[in-house]
């Protein structure tokens, strides 16, 4: 039952089913040992005798390895409500950037993240730690980044052609003569410019 239970799961019936048999098998070994001794004995009453007196001896091992086997089975189902809930909140906070070759090159938790920009074949992560504006160049383009994250980080926006922003540190989108941009936040953000191509899309994510 042990080498069992480790390859597949026990069910409650399973393991009652499991004590029930090997209660008869046990029974019925004693109760033909004791015949074979005494054959004055009565075959069926000594059969009884010996169910109720096995299963008396059995009930204390069984019920510790019941209560082993269900601490296990909770712990095991913790341990996966713990890997799921760190996986959502892995995957929902920190924002995973590529290379060229896919290989994750810099990952940084979206509350600090402010705007992506590109340069040549490169592109500028650039977010706030401890306050103070940061940056970090890989080696990749912005179309490629921007269908990366378009499934599980979309608060990460195209907003022009060389620009992506995260929409959750916008705080001032004003139009001027020469065109519309953003302000995010921390100090010495540049503001980034929104094309016409993406102001649409970058309004219905703001509002």
């Amino acid at each position: 039952m042990f080498y069992y239970s480790r390859k597949k799961r026990l069910m409650l019936f399973q393991y009652l089913l499991w004590i029930a048999i090997e209660i008869f098998f046990m029974s019925l070994f004693y109760t033909l040992y004791s015949h074979s001794v005494d054959t004055t004995k009565d075959i069926i009453q000594t059969f009884k005798s010996s169910v109720k007196n096995t299963s008396l001896v059995l009930l204390l091992p069984y019920s510790v390895s019941w209560l082993y086997f269900s601490w296990i089975d909770k712990s095991k189902k913790l341990e996966e409500l713990e890997e799921g809930h760190s996986q959502e909140t892995y995957s929902s906070h920190m924002v995973p950037f590529t290379d060229e070759k896919g290989e994750v090159k810099l990952t940084v938790n979206s509350e600090n993240l402010l705007y992506l920009e590109a340069a040549d074949n490169y592109i500028n992560v650039h977010y706030l730690i401890k306050g103070t504006l940061s940056s970090f160049m890989i080696r990749n383009s912005l179309k490629n980044i921007e269908q990366s994250l378009s499934n599980q980080h979309q608060t990460v926006i195209r907003c022009h052609r060389s620009y992506m922003v995260n929409v959750e540190k916008v705080k001032i989108m004003r139009r001027e003569k020469k065109g519309v941009f953003i302000e995010l936040e921390g100090d010495k953000v540049k503001n980034i410019p929104v094309s016409k191509t993406y102001i649409e899309q970058l309004t219905k994510h703001l509002f």
